[in-house]
């Protein structure tokens, strides 16, 4: 009874406070344009493009292959995009070759599930752009993944904690912060299915491309255990006056994890070269974009 209670009140909260979902999720184009968009903000909250310039980029959990476009835009000389969702690397492909076809050649997108596209290569930067919190076995997959990075190569993550104010990546139902903290996890999924008819999850972790829980602490632990050295971390990067509120009101106790609504950061190798692996990328599971930013 209870149980109806609550899918009743979500339902009500999300028809008061409606999200932002896209009416047409079948047209990938326009999230291709948002994630143009989105990447500029990403490299801005992470001090600037300087580091794209004559960079072998790695995008894990691509989604669009919008990021990897962006990189060789702003210098790159290569950018290479992997995610586990072929639908999309299928329009990636078509998209940028069709639209960019000046800089194609530049880019080359695959599914994730394989490490043999890049499994002799090395990398200037690898990056996590919304795509960390996705990842079933972080400390697994960013154990081998570190290993393609060229001597003094840097991975460059970006991503909302889970307990930020729309963590559990909601705000396509509803406007509501917090709500994943709010509302009981099974209450959630039942109100999901109506807005998601063709990823029936029963839990965070089955939604279409997954959800690792990261939470500020567990990030900053996994990060400390790759042995890579802390060049930059910040929460609430960006310039909006909300940005501004939380990283005063992230300072207070036990403000960390809800007050967080993103973490950025850079982790660099030493100059030393690191080991190849055959098997890096195919411990990468699940890497997806479930929402554009």
């Amino acid at each position: 009874m209870m149980d109806h209670i609550l899918v009743a009140l979500l339902k009500a909260v999300c028809r008061l406070l409606p999200g932002d979902d896209h009416p047409d999720r079948s047209d990938y184009a326009p999230y291709f344009g948002s994630g143009l968009a989105s990447s500029a903000r990403f490299f801005e909250r992470l001090g600037g493009v300087e580091r794209l310039k004559d960079a072998r980029v790695l995008d894990i959990g691509c989604g669009f292959g919008e990021t990897c476009v962006y990189a060789v835009e702003q210098g790159a000389i290569k950018a290479v995009g992997l995610d586990s969702d072929g639908e999309r690397i299928d329009f990636a492909r078509s998209y940028i070759k069709k639209c960019y076809p000046d800089i194609a050649d530049q880019v080359e997108l695959y599914i994730a599930d394989t490490s043999q596209p890049v499994e002799n290569q090395r990398f200037d930067l690898i990056l996590f752009k919304d795509s960390f919190e996705h990842i079933a076995e972080p400390e697994k997959a960013l154990a081998e993944i570190v290993k393609l990075l060229a001597p003094g190569g840097a991975v460059a993550i970006g991503n909302p904690p889970w307990k930020s104010v729309y963590g559990g990546h909601t705000n396509f139902m509803t406007s509501l912060p917090w709500l994943h903290l709010i509302f009981p996890e099974r209450v959630v999924m039942k109100v999901r299915l109506s807005y998601r008819p063709d990823d029936p999850a029963t839990c965070y972790e089955e939604v279409r491309g997954g959800m690792n829980r990261m939470t500020v602490a567990k990030f900053k632990n996994i990060m400390a255990a790759t042995g890579l050295h802390e060049e930059f971390f910040a929460l609430n990067q960006g310039t909006r006056p909300v940005h501004r509120v939380l990283r005063l009101l992230s300072k207070l106790p036990f403000g960390r994890e809800i007050f967080a609504a993103n973490m950025y950061g850079v982790w660099r190798a030493n100059e030393e070269v690191r080991s190849s692996s055959r098997d890096a990328v195919s411990r990468v599971e699940g890497v997806t974009l479930t929402e554009v930013e």
